[in-house]
């Protein structure tokens, strides 16, 4: 006796995903977006099939990793696409902020080769792209390549562009995927990347003429690179040319406009009069909600255009769980390094404004005032924090409202440079008892006098507003 069991006919797909213009649920930065991507097995009943990497502010995210499910031809397979937004990565990822969702059957992606669907419960779009993951994951056909570049646009005001680049190909005849990422090199006009393999498969399809698009950006720390520039080719094209150039078309395209540069520098006071960091009185000790008096202060420079605020909080929670609080606190150091740069840029083009976030002990005060008399004749500001309820007279002198500062021997300020703002002064009380920062108030004040003293230093060097 006989019997046969018949298979249902199946195959291996690979999905890649990106999403446009998502909902942003975060205050001081972007949404730091995750794909969860689940079937459903039952009324709202859904399994989770797999998850992409978590990107970092960004609200048009390309993951890179595939998702790669079984597609099983006669059933129908409904498929929701979730985009979490994760701030808390020990939290589990679907106790967090949901940003939308797409939900379609895994059939129609894989007839239409992609798609692209509105996200719902949020904003954008998503499009999803499959592919069969025998012939993606083929070890056969792949290219082995090396990129460099020479001469390349440089971003950074204070150094070079730190360059990578990216691979996209065409999906459609507006819309392009990515395919690889290369590791950044800083400090480096003329970058040369560590050689990789793809196969062609990824690359391209297996089609040589398929449009690429190669895009060169330096890199920043908060996930805000700037581009530098980009160029199309296909694999064909690149056998057969070696060179390429890297045009930003929006530079290339963009009206030139007069204006100033504002640069902003901040230092932070981790010396020992701030308390030890691991007791609660601490002014370096933070909230449940990972705030102190150091934290608020630094975002009162809250302009969506500034995109170093995210980068500054970084850097202040990876110094402060790591640095031991000594002495003394002195300020000269900090004003002579922002003086050095502010000396070089005198034309108009270039302001810059230091902002110093300290508990008031301060122990150079001689030195300090000597060195903003000096500094009071180039184009630059100080913005001074006090943290905690110490006491501050000192920091007023350094204010010299009444009158222009004079130091020790007798040189007085060309003009009034310095702005103090006492922290504890905003603090608020709410109608409920509930005690808040005056978060609006506090930034007022910090920002109020630079507008007055940037025009100051303009004025007293005959320069009037840049011409494009």
């Amino acid at each position: 006796m006989s019997s046969s069991i018949s298979k249902k006919p199946s195959t291996t797909v690979e999905l890649a995903i990106k999403c446009k213009e998502i909902m942003n649920k975060d205050m001081m930065s972007k949404s730091d977006p995750i794909c969860l991507v689940k079937q459903k097995t039952g009324v709202n009943k859904f399994e989770e099939l797999g998850r992409t990497e978590q990107l970092k502010d960004n609200l048009s995210p390309e993951f890179m990793k595939k998702i790669v499910i079984p597609y099983n031809f006669e059933e129908r397979q409904e498929l929701r696409f979730e985009l979490w937004d994760v701030d808390k990565p020990d939290k589990k990822v679907e106790d967090q902020k949901l940003l939308g969702y797409v939900d379609v059957s895994l059939g129609k992606i894989v007839n239409a080769r992609g798609i692209e669907a509105k996200i719902e419960k949020g904003k954008g779009s998503m499009i999803i792209v499959a592919k069969e993951a025998s012939s993606a994951q083929s070890s056969e056909g792949k290219l082995h390549l090396k990129f460099g570049a020479t001469k390349l646009d440089n971003k950074d005001t204070f150094g070079k562009s730190d360059p990578f680049f990216i691979i996209h190909k065409s999906i459609s005849a507006t819309d392009f995927m990515k395919v690889y990422e290369s590791e950044w090199i800083k400090n480096d006009l003329n970058p040369t990347w560590k050689p990789f393999s793809i196969s062609l498969s990824d690359l391209c399809d297996g089609e040589f003429n398929r449009l690429l698009k190669i895009d060169v950006y330096d890199y920043s720390s908060n996930g805000k690179h700037d581009l530098i520039g980009s160029f199309e080719t296909s694999v064909g094209q690149m056998v057969n040319t070696r060179s390429f150039g890297v045009i930003n078309a929006k530079k290339k395209e963009k009206k030139k406009y007069g204006g100033m540069v504002m640069n902003f520098s901040v230092a932070i006071d981790f010396t020992a009069s701030n308390g030890n960091i691991r007791s609660r009185i601490s002014l370096h000790h933070r909230n449940d909600e990972g705030e102190n008096d150091y934290t608020v202060a630094i975002q009162t420079n809250n302009d969506p255009f500034c995109s170093g605020v995210r980068g500054i909080l970084d850097a202040y929670y990876h110094t402060v769980d790591n640095v031991e609080l000594y002495g003394p606190t002195n300020f000269t150091p900090c004003i002579n390094r922002i003086k050095a740069i502010a000396k070089s840029h005198q034309d108009g083009r270039q302001y810059y404004v230091l902002l110093i976030l300290t508990d008031g002990a301060i122990t150079d005060m001689a030195e300090t005032k000597k060195t903003i008399v000096e500094a009071s004749n180039l184009p630059m500001s100080i913005i001074i924090i006090g943290v905690g309820s110490a006491d501050f007279s000192s920091m007023i002198d350094l204010d010299s409202d009444d009158a222009l500062l004079k130091d020790e021997e007798g040189n007085t300020a060309a003009r009034d440079i310095v702005q103090f703002v006492e922290m504890s002064k905003y603090v608020k009380k709410a109608d409920n008892g509930d005690i808040y920062w005056d978060r609006a108030s506090l930034a007022y004040q910090v920002m109020v006098e630079i507008p007055r003293q940037v025009l100051e230093w303009t004025s007293k060097r005959g320069i009037k507003p840049l011409k494009s």
